[in-house]
């Protein structure tokens, strides 16, 4: 997409709630949070594909590209996961990281809440786009930050950079990841 497209999708956003956002496509293991759970008994895929167990709140779920939900279990035996609950949570633990770190950062900068909600969709995009994270999470959510002010206009792009934990070259690292996923 290019900036335009980014500006008016910017200004269409309903508002965003971190919760709201289910993960990566690719590799997509993540554990249900209550509203996750409720999107997918909306839809009906509130069980696994594979042994048609019924899914719970905190359940460790697969989800693969087609749409197919599995448990745990059934995951592990399709090798859609690794074994290693830590490590199938570990973009899943990094991507909610970055989500509270631009919230965190956004109001230590005073940045209004278009800024961030754009911040969260780059973010988001971003992620869908690549099958893996920074490990970085306040460089990642910073990076995404000062896109969403770019991609914005806005005027006091270095009074923000100033206001974050982190030197502008980390800043500006992430910021050029970000656009590498995005492939704008």
């Amino acid at each position: 997409m290019v900036g335009n497209d980014w500006f008016l999708m910017s200004s269409l956003i309903s508002p965003i709630k971190t919760d709201d956002i289910i993960l990566s496509k690719q590799r997509n293991t993540y554990k249900l949070s209550k509203p996750i759970l409720l999107q997918l008994r909306k839809k009906g895929n509130d069980q696994c594909d594979k042994c048609e167990k019924t899914f719970y709140e905190n359940d460790i779920v697969a989800s693969t590209s087609a749409k197919k939900h599995y448990c745990y279990d059934c995951a592990i035996k399709i090798n859609l996961v690794t074994g290693n609950v830590g490590e199938d949570l570990c973009f899943d633990e990094i991507f909610s990281e970055t989500m509270k770190n631009i919230a965190f950062l956004s109001s230590k900068a005073r940045i209004g809440k278009n800024i961030q909600k754009l911040a969260l969709l780059v973010l988001k995009e971003a992620y869908h786009n690549q099958n893996s994270l920074s490990k970085n999470p306040v460089g990642l959510a910073a990076g995404a930050i000062y896109l969403a002010c770019l991609l914005l206009h806005h005027d006091r792009i270095d009074e923000i950079i100033d206001t974050f934990p982190i030197s502008d070259r980390v800043v500006k690292k992430n910021y050029g990841i970000l656009v590498r996923w995005l492939a704008i």
